[in-house]
């Protein structure tokens, strides 16, 4: 079985705590890249973590076509456009908590994921 690609944006203390410790032990799972807007904190968890790319941009992430889904590790104000952007693009996410820091926002978030449907018609928020 091919394994699932994954992009974890953000590299700061979750991330390189929990999150791409966590990603390493699934085997169906494979990390494709991480991404911070801090090049040498991205390049860092990268080789830590044994990741073929580090980038600085999420877009670039999100354009690769091997990267299914990703995780979102980023300050709480920006969950919501990159998590919309993900899901624009057809990835399946993950958000870090809290979802959003306003109302508007995550509602926006839950309105984009229904949008998507998997592969057997049902809606995965």
């Amino acid at each position: 079985m091919a394994k699932i690609g994954i992009a974890v944006i953000g590299a700061g203390a979750i991330a390189t705590i929990a999150h791409l410790p966590s990603i390493k032990k699934i085997s169906e799972l494979e990390l494709k890249a991480i991404v911070d807007i801090d090049a040498e904190r991205a390049s860092s968890a990268a080789s830590t973590f044994e990741v073929a790319s580090s980038l600085t941009d999420y877009h670039d992430a999100l354009a690769m076509k091997d990267i299914s889904a990703v995780v979102v590790c980023i300050p709480n104000y920006l969950h919501s456009k990159v998590t919309i952007d993900a899901l624009e693009v057809g990835k399946h996410v993950l958000c870090e908590k809290p979802m959003a820091t306003n109302l508007t926002d995550a509602k926006r978030m839950v309105q984009w994921s229904h949008r998507k449907k998997g592969p057997h018609g049902r809606i995965y928020p």
